[in-house]
């Protein structure tokens, strides 16, 4: 990019991040206001909702790091080790448990784990912003790979675990032998897409926002985690989003912040995607059509990157296509494995 193009495309961005901020503020102090009779409904949360602990999702258990700070990584395991391993990656705001449909099910033929990504959950939260850079997360998920003993493995992303297997997969090709996307776009389109699509700008204004500090944490976990309930209103089918799942994700937040999270928002602008390479391993991507954050052209496009890439679509199913229709992801899942 060009000193010039540089300049321009920085004011640009930071005029928006100035626009859009404004707005998320405005919208929060106009529901403050209205909510301003309202008795508190903030709570301690220092018990585990049960369902966190239901032994059918698998068994806890942690891993370090080694050659990163010895960060430590929370995940949930499920099958034997002597299967091959399918690693799950969440999104935001998300922790290990959005795959509690899957770890079941797929515990039968592989082993099936789902980390807390750093910044999440149980999982070491570093505060520092660049330790979330693209480069730093598929390092990490090498190295899960690695301590939990073996060389290569299923990767399966939804969202922002979406993108950093992408990032592992063009990084270190040798371990992702097989690639399974849900709702994830490749982060060169989703970029481009701001300054060319101007629904998908809007749908993702919340990018700009998160880049100011402190104020987005403080949003986010305003009114008891109300933000959270955001999570199940997206959901077209609400009943595989119960009001004890929407606890357990308060719970979650309630024990960490949104700063690790928010961290990974906060590489976006800084993120190199001038270089970006042809993937060739066999890929899936799996997209909920209603989805209101990422628009539905963005899985082709993310198709792009991988000569071997097939796409399958869910109608009645929005961005936590997981939770909308477990049963058709699962089968969808099985009959790419099966090829």
């Amino acid at each position: 990019m060009g000193l010039l193009k540089k300049v321009i495309y920085n004011v640009v961005v930071y005029t928006l991040i100035c626009v859009f901020s404004s707005m998320y503020i405005f919208g929060f102090l106009y529901e403050a206001w209205r909510r301003r009779n309202k008795p508190s409904s903030y709570k301690d949360r220092d018990t585990e909702p049960a369902c966190l602990s239901d032994p059918k999702y698998g068994k806890h258990g942690f891993l370090t790091l080694k050659d990163h700070d010895n960060l430590r990584i929370h995940y949930v395991a499920n099958g034997s080790k002597d299967k091959p391993l399918m690693l799950f990656l969440h999104g935001f705001p998300e922790f290990w448990y959005v795959w509690k449909y899957q770890l079941p099910e797929f515990g039968k033929d592989y082993y099936a784990v789902a980390i807390d990504m750093i910044g999440y959950g149980k999982s070491d939260k570093p505060t520092a912003v660049d330790k979330y850079s693209s480069k730093e997360l598929s390092k990490h998920i090498k190295e899960v790979v690695k301590e939990l003993g073996y060389q290569s493995c299923v990767l399966v992303g939804h969202d922002w675990g979406g993108l950093v297997s992408f990032g592992t997969a063009a990084d270190y090709p040798e371990v992702v032998k097989r690639m399974i996307l849900l709702n994830c776009p490749h982060m060169a389109e989703w970029k481009k897409s701001w300054m060319s699509n101007v629904k998908q700008l809007l749908a993702s204004s919340y990018v700009y926002f998160f880049q100011v500090p402190y104020l987005p944490e403080y949003i986010l976990s305003a009114a008891d985690f109300y933000c959270l309930s955001f999570v199940r209103k997206a959901c077209k089918n609400v009943n595989n989003f119960t009001e004890e799942d929407l606890e357990a994700y308060k719970y979650n937040f309630f024990q960490g912040s949104f700063t690790g999270p928010l961290n990974y928002y906060r590489n976006v602008f800084s993120t190199d995607t001038s270089n970006t390479i042809q993937l060739d391993m066999p890929t899936l991507i799996i997209w909920g059509t209603e989805d209101k954050a990422l628009m539905v052209e963005q899985a082709e496009l993310a198709s792009k990157y991988v000569n071997q890439c097939s796409v399958k679509y869910i109608d009645n199913a929005a961005h936590f296509v997981n939770l909308d229709e477990p049963d058709k992801v699962n089968e969808y899942m099985k009959e790419f494995l099966r090829s």
